[in-house]
Parts: structure tokens; C-alpha cells; sequence
């Protein structure tokens, strides 16, 4: 009892001393936990050859010419991952852990020295924190090479779209919700603008829950393995129901749109497709390729978000609930999918959860 009450004082004060080593000693220096790291890091690899190894396939069975990247995906994710993991989060890191310091400095807790504050930062930086961002860029940039090669293939796999189904869903479930239109959002210039910056605001928020699980391993791994699992999920569901989206459907009913972010995007999206349906040897791949409606990816990486950054603060999880809801809201009102697709991204979300689990699956401090 004596030993178990000295334990339990010991973990308490590394808790308060270190905050973001509030995981128990006894379980961060056990080989057994590492060994199950280690397991999913390969599931985790052989997922992504996996995915690309089918990319090879796919365009040899229809004998493409395979182009094996995107122009710009490469640097784009070195300097993404250079500007986000190796430069801002480093001293996000080190602000928190000075922070800590001073405020039990303040209140006269235990505190360590300066010395042993930037010794044990960057004895962490370099030992895991570069490296595990390192690994975990380098597995989505390989999934989205084979995303953005597999998904010219839907049309050519699949040449039914099946929008008009979802657009007549869509409209009885949003005649439900609105009582008969009698609360739908007015389309203004000032809303159409809010909900296009945060359409966009996706990748951010990827790269922000990255960094914040950057000192929880079971969340960060937990979160790269389900962005790419993700991927790999929606691409069944896309060759057997494709759709395009309600602005390519309907366009006369999106033009509050018009000289916004998503409606070039939409223009180039739309071109390219076409391109690669009528002249498919001719058509560079390019990173956006093709247009994929169900699921929407989209809120699928936006709810994993939620969840990562709720396993790490759960007092934000209900905000985070709120942030789903308003990029639901967004994709919808500016016509890039139908409710049904973000309602298919959540379930996608779900399931590459629920596999990410399973590969990590050490609970951490709030999971």
C-alpha cells in the first residue's frame, strides 16, 4: 500500500513538473507499449505501399501512362511540413513548457531548472517529435499520390452519376430541417465569403491537430493513420456510387458563388474532368484530380479532428462538434457536396477511426 501511495506521489509530481509527460512512468518506459507502436507504424506502411501498389495497377491494367506525382504535391508537403512541425510547432512546444514553469515558479511547486527545460525539449525534438512528423508526412504524402492517382479512374470504371438521387434526398431532408424553407440561410456576399475562407481552412486544421498530438503519441498516430485510411475508403464508395456534387449538377443554383475561392476551383475541377473522360492518355494527373461527391472527404478529416483534438482536451470537444457542423453547413451552402456525402464522410470518419484504433490502441491520458 506504502509502495503504491509512493508511486501514485511520484507520477503526481513528473505531472506537474512536466505536463505534457502526464502519461504514468511506469507506462511510457514499458518495451511492451513500444512494441505496439512499432506494430502499427508497419500496418500503417504497408497500408500506404499498399494504396500505391493499386495506383500501379489500376493504370497499368488500363494502360495509362502512369505518372507517379502530382507537379508540386512533393515540395508543397516539404514546405508545409517544414513550416508547420519543423518550424511553428517546435516553439509552440517550448512557449507551453516555459509557461508551465513559470506558473509553478509562481506558486511555489516543484519546477525544474531552465537547464533541464531546454535539455529535455530538445532531447524530445530530436528523438521523437522531428522524426515522428517526419514518418507521418511522408505515409500521407504517399496516400495522397495514390489518391490522386486512382481517382481519375472513377469515370473510366464507372461512368453512371448517380446526382440525381442525392439531389432529390438532399432536397426533401432540407425541406425537413427547414421547416419548409422557412429558416434557410439568406445567400449574401458577407456569408458566402465566411463559409469559402473556411471550406479551405481544412488543411490548417489538419496541420494544427498534428502539432497539438505531437506529445501524444497514441493521438498522433491515431489521427495520421485515420487521415489515411480515409482515403483509402472513400474510393470503393466512389467507384460504386459516384456523384459530382450539387454546383456541377445544378449550377444555376450556386451563383452566389461567382468569384469566390471554391467556384475556381470548382471551374478547374470540372475542366479537368472532362479532359480526362474524353481524352483520359492526353490528361496530366494534377493534385486535385477528378470530382468525388460521396463520401466528402472533406468532413471525414474535419470530424477526425474533432476527435484528436477532443481525446487531448476534452472540454473542447463539444466545440469541435460545432466545428463539424459549421464545415458541414459550408460544403452544402456553397454547393460542393450534398448533406448525404457529408453525412458518408462522418461514417468514413468513423470507420478509419475505429481501424486507427485498433492498430494503436495504448489509451492515452484522455482516450
Amino acid at each position: 500500500m506504502l509502495e503504491r501511495d509512493k508511486q501514485a506521489a511520484e507520477e503526481s509530481w513528473l505531472s506537474q513538473a512536466a505536463p505534457w509527460r502526464s502519461v504514468s512512468f511506469a507506462e511510457t518506459s514499458s518495451c511492451d507499449q513500444a512494441s505496439r507502436y512499432t506494430t502499427g507504424i508497419f500496418y500503417l506502411f504497408c497500408h500506404v505501399i499498399l494504396s500505391l501498389s493499386a495506383a500501379r495497377l489500376v493504370f497499368g491494367f488500363l494502360a495509362r501512362d502512369f505518372e507517379w506525382s502530382p507537379p508540386h504535391l512533393g515540395s508543397g508537403m516539404a514546405f508545409i511540413f517544414l513550416y508547420f512541425h519543423a518550424t511553428i510547432g517546435p516553439l509552440f512546444h517550448l512557449f507551453f513548457d516555459l509557461s508551465a514553469e513559470t506558473k509553478h515558479l509562481l506558486f511555489n511547486e516543484p519546477r525544474r531548472h531552465a537547464i533541464q527545460v531546454l535539455r529535455a525539449f530538445f532531447s524530445g525534438y530530436l528523438k521523437k517529435y522531428l522524426l515522428n512528423g517526419a514518418m507521418a508526412y511522408m505515409a500521407v504524402y504517399g496516400v495522397l499520390v495514390s489518391y490522386t492517382n486512382l481517382k481519375p479512374a472513377i469515370p473510366l470504371l464507372n461512368h453512371r452519376l448517380y446526382d440525381d438521387i442525392l439531389f432529390r434526398c438532399d432536397a426533401w431532408i432540407l425541406n425537413l430541417l427547414t421547416c419548409g424553407g422557412l429558416y434557410i440561410l439568406p445567400k449574401t456576399p458577407y456569408l458566402t465569403h465566411c463559409f469559402d475562407t473556411m471550406y479551405f481552412f481544412l488543411w490548417p486544421l489538419a496541420c494544427l491537430t498534428l502539432l497539438l498530438a505531437s506529445r501524444e503519441e497514441a493521438v498522433f498516430w491515431r489521427f495520421t493513420s485515420a487521415w489515411c485510411v480515409a482515403f483509402a475508403l472513400s474510393l470503393p464508395f466512389s467507384i460504386l456510387f459516384p456523384t459530382m456534387g450539387p454546383a456541377f449538377f445544378k449550377p444555376e443554383l450556386y451563383r452566389h458563388i461567382t468569384g469566390t475561392c471554391s467556384a475556381g476551383a470548382m471551374e478547374r475541377l470540372w475542366s479537368h474532368y472532362q479532359s480526362f473522360k474524353s481524352y483520359p492518355l492526353q490528361t496530366p494527373i494534377v493534385t486535385a484530380n477528378g470530382i468525388v461527391g460521396m463520401p466528402s472527404l472533406h468532413i471525414a478529416l474535419c470530424y477526425l479532428s474533432s476527435l484528436a483534438i477532443g481525446a487531448l482536451y476534452p472540454r473542447l470537444r463539444f466545440l469541435m462538434g460545432g466545428v463539424v457542423l459549421l464545415f458541414v453547413v459550408a460544403t452544402v451552402y456553397l454547393g460542393w457536396h450534398y448533406l448525404l456525402d457529408a453525412l458518408g464522410g462522418i461514417g468514413v470518419g468513423w470507420i478509419a477511426h475505429k481501424i486507427s484504433c485498433r492498430w494503436f490502441y495504448r489509451k492515452s491520458r484522455n482516450t
